[in-house]
């Protein structure tokens, strides 16, 4: 950054320098953990019930990552936070709130829990939403403001957002005085002895309280601060347009956020293309583009206009289809990022994906390779209305990089990968030969020239749709005929020795999941 560069703008456009009011009919409070809406916003919900508005208080998930001791039976953990949820409610005057349960620290790894959000938002009608803000280090906390953004977006009710914070401070555009209501705030936060007997969290709290008093300390000694949004005035907007460092977001080095080129091949299928992109358009990391080739499917300007104002669109027609490997090869040759990565447009990346591979490419010395683990969901396809039904759902994780199973299996699904682009110029494009298991036969070229790297954190949705029926052994087969040279009986059998028990489980997992390197034709709405 230049150190020379002028900075007009006065501390009132960073931050008020007043105390304002947040009132609303109706009040849904969204705390990721039993603790968050106490701690994040507690006097003001206390001003909510004293003047008479409705409060809800919807608590997502089971709160059983927090005990850090271990003491604890799972079920007794999640029932006591519960109770201490339900005392904490008590003191604030809340008296609905409900809890959804979902897997602490696994907020959003289920396709569902934008459905069920959705559905509360919907049942309840509130007019203003209190949501942990983006910014904050708890993954629950992140995955929720995006939840609710998306959600809000579909309904397109006429309500406001309001971003609160908890450990990671914000830019408000609005302070509360809970002076009057600290102690209330610190009775309700005691409810809470299995988190604060681990750490302080209600110290905390109030310092960024005492914090936030910093522009009208002669007005309040306890203030909250929030990022309130207009939510139909927001429309079309993501939540970077909202938590990017104001008026300095063209100041970033550019080196710490290289350009990530996301593939998209697709044929005939604008439902699952359209979320798919929305998939993209979400991601916490901005420096993307999009490289979306349609491989001789039905006209998709239309479908994918929209995006345009949120990303950069680099698309391509196939006249008519030419395969998977051939549209791969199409988007490669366009790619102009740093990184490139796949994403077929029945599959999902989740909000932090990109973001999360990008780090750790960096925090390991700048890896040419890294991949992450992913959630499987089988689905059946209506053709008539397009509609999903879910009816499997498992995670897959946990294969760490050994080039000799590699050699053996492909346990690296193509939207989990991040590649270097100097790793595919060293490695060469897709065999356009193969009309099965390309990707597999990439991976296996490109780890002749690094090592992989494994990121064991789930961040990505890779859907089997429809029926399939596909001569995998055949595709096994064809590969282990080209590496002949590598897939030598001595080796075969060496492995087999070696790596036995391993390759049981690995194989028996393999054999539920059967990762998708599918013939051209599947990119049809057949699946």
């Amino acid at each position: 950054m230049d150190e020379n560069i002028d900075f007009p703008w006065p501390e009132r456009d960073l931050i008020p320098f007043e105390i304002s009011e947040i009132s609303a009919d109706r009040v849904l409070v969204i705390a990721p953990h039993p603790d968050d809406e106490t701690l994040g916003c507690g006097g003001s919900l206390i001003q909510h019930v004293e003047r008479g508005e409705k409060v809800m208080i919807l608590f997502l998930t089971d709160g059983s990552g927090g005990d850090f001791s271990g003491s604890f039976a799972q079920k007794d953990y999640i029932a006591l936070r519960e109770e201490e949820a339900t005392n904490a409610c008590q003191v604030l005057g809340v008296d609905t709130f409900r809890f959804l349960r979902f897997t602490d620290r696994k907020l959003g790894h289920d396709s569902n829990h934008l459905d069920r959000v959705k559905e509360e938002i919907r049942i309840f009608n509130p007019n203003l939403i209190y949501v942990p803000s983006p910014l904050e280090i708890n993954p629950d906390h992140r995955t929720a403001a995006s939840l609710v953004w998306q959600a809000t977006s579909e309904l397109k009710l006429s309500l406001q957002i309001v971003f609160y914070e908890i450990s990671t401070a914000l830019q408000p555009n609005k302070l509360v005085d809970i002076t009057e209501y600290v102690n209330k705030k610190r009775l309700a936060a005691s409810c809470y002895q299995s988190q604060m007997q681990q750490i302080n969290y209600l110290d905390i709290a109030l310092s960024i309280n005492k914090f936030r008093t910093l522009t009208v300390s002669g007005i309040s000694d306890y203030a909250e601060g929030f990022l309130v949004v207009d939510r139909i005035k927001s429309m079309g907007k993501k939540l970077s347009d909202f938590f990017s460092i104001r008026k300095m977001e063209k100041l970033e080095d550019c080196v710490s956020t290289p350009l990530v080129s996301i593939i998209v091949r697709t044929k005939d299928r604008p439902k699952l293309l359209t979320e798919a992109l929305k998939s993209i358009e979400d991601q916490y990391y901005k420096n993307l583009e999009v490289i979306l080739v349609n491989d001789g499917g039905q006209e998709i300007r239309n479908l994918i206009e929209p995006f345009k104002r949120t990303l950069t669109i680099k698309a391509v027609d196939h006249c008519s289809s030419k395969g998977r490997s051939v549209a791969a090869n199409t988007g490669l040759r366009m790619a102009t990022g740093s990184y490139i990565g796949f994403l077929d447009d029945d599959d999902l990346l989740y909000p932090d994906h990109v973001e999360s591979l990008v780090r750790f490419i960096h925090s390991s010395d700048k890896a040419d390779f890294v991949y992450s683990d992913c959630i499987l969901c089988r689905y059946n396809l209506n053709p008539q209305n397009s509609q999903l039904t879910k009816l499997e759902e498992r995670a897959f994780k946990g294969i760490d990089y050994n080039q000799d199973r590699l050699y053996q299996m492909n346990f690296i699904p193509i939207m989990t990968a991040l590649f270097s682009k100097e790793l595919l110029q060293k490695s060469g494009p897709m065999d356009e030969s193969l009309d099965v298991f390309e990707d597999w036969d990439l991976w296996i070229r490109m780890s002749l020239h690094t090592d992989f790297n494994h990121l064991p954190k789930i961040t990505a949705e890779y859907r089997i749709i429809g029926d399939r029926s596909y001569d995998y052994l055949a595709g096994q087969i064809k590969i282990y005929e080209k590496y002949w040279q590598i897939f030598t009986p001595k080796k075969i059998i060496g492995w087999l020795h070696k790596t036995q028990g391993e390759n049981d489980q690995l194989k028996a997992e393999l054999e539920k999941i059967k990762y998708r390197n599918l013939p051209d034709q599947t990119l049809s709405s057949d699946r």
